[in-house]
């Protein structure tokens, strides 16, 4: 069948193939491209025309690479730019016949689904290990109770579990997170809020609660964490705790900060 065809009929072929096709002689000049390859870079296309790499604009230059993957600058403005990706076959007098597909769509979609992703995550309030309340939802919640003590002068008090010797691969890691979730979510009282601030911390919201009865809660929480270890052979950490109280003037910036204190002098 490809017997039949003459050269001009393989040529108006190759000039109308909606790829673009770029042929790079075996001392690297380009000898030949399509005329899709020439709509495409526009004035590029004379400007490396019979030229090696060294001599095309920087962003052209990876279209002598192998398998090439070339971003076009857009030709006006409001225009997107033109993501091409190529491929490489070598003739066996050493010239290179480059294949190059636009795959612009393909980029705008795989960018939207990455802008959609942050969004989700930006959205996300529940960690995905445990199902807890992430910082996101922590911080937000934080912000509610010192707003409400500033009001009303009500106690509040934070504290942060950190825990250390977290090992082994990430599914044994999140199955001892849950266990642990679920030892703290047995000890919450209905007003608190207890959840996975980093990959080892937790915290807890404790409304209504000052300084003496918050770090009660942090003893219990260590002394039941204890007691889950000793059932629990799979289960082998240390805890760290670190305690404040609100007071007058405090953001939860300041709250935060004098937990962390407090963690860093327990250590």
């Amino acid at each position: 069948m490809l017997d039949s065809l003459d050269a001009d009929t393989c040529r108006e072929l190759l000039a109308a193939c909606p790829m673009g096709l770029l042929l790079i002689d075996a001392e690297g000049r380009v000898e030949w491209m399509n005329d899709t390859l020439r709509e495409w870079l526009g004035d590029d296309a004379n400007v490396i025309l019979g030229q090696p790499a060294e001599a095309a604009p920087e962003a052209l230059a990876p279209l002598w690479q192998d398998e090439p993957a070339v971003t076009l600058p857009p030709k006006h403005e409001g225009d997107e730019p033109m993501w091409l990706l190529g491929h490489t076959h070598r003739l066996a007098d050493g010239r290179r016949l480059q294949y190059l597909a636009d795959q612009s769509p393909m980029k705008l979609l795989l960018q939207e689904r990455d802008d959609l992703l942050a969004e989700l995550d930006e959205l996300t309030v529940t960690d995905a290990d445990t199902g807890m309340p992430n910082r996101r939802a922590l911080s937000a919640q934080l912000a509610t109770e010192v707003a409400r003590s500033r009001r009303y002068g009500n106690p509040l008090s934070t504290v942060i579990m950190r825990l250390d010797r977290l090992e082994g691969s990430a599914e044994a890691i999140r199955q001892v997170l849950i266990s642990i979730r679920n030892l703290l979510n047995e000890q919450r009282r209905w007003a608190d809020t207890i959840g996975r601030l980093d990959d080892n911390e937790f915290l807890f919201i404790l409304p209504e609660t000052g300084l003496e009865a918050a770090r009660h809660v942090a003893e219990m929480t260590a002394e039941r964490l204890q007691k889950l270890m000793q059932e629990d052979d799979t289960i082998q950490v240390a805890a760290r705790f670190g305690v404040s109280e609100w007071q007058k003037g405090d953001d939860i910036g300041l709250m935060m900060v004098r937990a962390r204190e407090d963690l860093e002098a327990n250590g």
